[in-house]
């Protein structure tokens, strides 16, 4: 965010009330200035009409130069109006409106603006002109306050039509005030030698018969002379009206290539913007398309780690189990060498019979307990295994569930839309659609060209599980034909 020329500095408090944090913005005006240029005329008469919010609130005086500054509050919406007496008035709506959320540090540079006011002329239509010429709005993409480019787009031919042949009139005015003017100037100067002319005519006559021939000759001779004069002075006159024609069709001509070289710089600079605007939406489909197919790859690499933890798991409890199982057979061995040493010395005693049975009935509790050990170990790895394939049995039906469900659902796209590129015409009474849908495998992309009876078109984009979108028309241009 720029920095204000004159070092403004916006003060942020924040409140926390009831766990929210609540900004407070500072009241730092949005500063405005700039010049009116009067199309061969004076400031005299010149002012500025402030409107906010839709009601009139401040008039301002322009400097003899044409020079203004004023300030405006944010969040409103004000209309400029330029006028001068016998001229078009013009008007500009700035909008100060900011996001809720814009977290503003400082303020923004002065605002310039430039208005040139051309001279009423009849028979020439300038309604346009009941429409602001320009609107200037906050842009979140440069963080600036900037023109909106789809207004000035789309009212930008009109007004050039307007204003052209409004200096069109005017110039055929000032020739024909010229001609006029040379038209009263031969007259006066006619009129001015006649009376001449009677003069010395009336005095030809007082003079003596005697004279009257050698008078009459030498007045045919200044007659002669005077005609040669006026002659040359018409031929001069000529001369100067058709260098001064001259010389203003060349300014003319200069003005016009000016003209035109702005407006070739100028629709340059505009396709150069689309061109990057269009850029950046295919790199941003570029990046969401990595993106899903990371985080379907992610999920995949989850559910094989899921899988090789429950086998690492099986793993480890069947070789618990069989370490326990060599525990147990080493001290039933161990138990069994002690009965054995035992056995031997009571072999010579009288109860040899008892010990006998006794360790019978022992290897039969070693047997069973053997048994129900390995029936345990045996339930428990059933167990896993069960669940191991139940995993990879969901597993293997969601894949299923979601291949027949894309594929149904390419069926019903394949049977609504058979083409790639699919157009419908729309007449909704005030507007006309144009409805374009792409399609690129089993997914859509609709795309509307709206255009307005008086004149307006707009462009919008619709994406599955998500909002409308405007885009410019270079990007509709391209996805449309691409």
């Amino acid at each position: 965010m720029k920095l204000l020329r004159n070092h403004i500095t916006l003060l942020i408090f924040i409140f926390i009330i009831s766990g929210y944090n609540i900004r407070l913005i500072a009241q730092v005006p949005f500063t405005v200035y700039g010049k009116v240029f009067i199309q061969k005329g004076t400031m005299e008469g010149a002012k500025i009409i402030i409107e906010k919010d839709g009601e009139k609130v401040d008039e301002f005086i322009p400097a003899k130069n044409g020079k203004f500054e004023f300030d405006l509050d944010f969040h409103a919406d004000y209309i400029l109006s330029f006028t001068r007496p016998d001229y078009v008035t013009k008007k500009i709506e700035v909008n100060t409106n900011l996001p809720a959320d814009l977290q503003v540090t400082y303020g923004w540079d002065p605002y310039e603006l430039k208005v040139y006011l051309f001279k009423k002329q009849k028979d020439v239509d300038v309604y346009i002109f009941t429409q602001p010429v320009g609107k200037i709005l906050y842009n979140p993409k440069t963080d600036d306050f900037s023109y909106d480019t789809d207004y000035h787009k789309l009212v930008r031919k009109k007004i050039e039509e307007t204003e052209k042949e409004l200096e069109t009139k005017r110039e055929e005015e000032e020739r024909n005030s010229e001609v006029e003017e040379y038209k009263k100037e031969q007259a006066a100067i006619a009129a001015k030698q006649k009376e001449e002319n009677d003069a010395k005519l009336a005095q030809l006559k007082a003079e003596a018969e005697a004279a009257r021939l050698a008078e009459a000759e030498k007045k045919k001779q200044e007659e002669a002379a005077r005609l040669k004069r006026i002659e040359e002075l018409k031929a001069e006159a000529e001369k100067k009206r058709l260098a001064d024609l001259e010389e203003k069709r060349k300014e003319e001509e200069a003005f016009k290539k000016q003209k035109l070289a702005q407006e070739a710089l100028a629709k340059k600079e505009a396709e150069e913007r689309e061109k990057l605007e269009a850029q950046k939406k295919l790199e941003i489909d570029a990046k969401r398309k990595a993106e899903a197919e990371a985080a379907r790859l992610a999920e995949e690499e989850k559910l094989r780690k899921d899988a090789e933890d429950k086998a690492k798991r099986l793993a480890q409890i069947k070789a618990e189990a069989e370490a326990a199982k060599l525990a147990e057979e080493e001290r039933l061995k161990q138990e069994k060498e002690e009965r054995e040493k035992r056995l031997a010395q009571l072999k010579s005693e009288t109860d040899a019979a008892k010990l006998a049975e006794e360790e019978k009935r022992k290897k039969e509790e070693e047997e069973n307990a053997k048994k129900i050990a390995k029936l345990k170990a045996e339930a428990e790895a059933n167990r896993l295994a069960a669940e191991k394939k139940k995993h990879d049995e969901n597993i293997a039906n969601q894949k299923l569930i979601e291949a027949e469900r894309k594929k149904a659902r390419a069926s019903v796209i394949a049977a609504q839309y058979p083409n790639r590129k699919n157009t419908e015409i729309l007449d909704k009474g005030n507007r006309t659609v144009i409805k374009t849908v792409i399609k690129e495998k089993d997914k859509l992309s609709i795309f509307l060209k709206v255009s307005y009876k008086w004149g307006g078109t707009y462009y919008f984009m619709v994406e599955e599980d998500k909002e409308p979108r405007n885009i410019s028309r270079a990007y509709y241009d391209v996805s449309i034909n691409n």
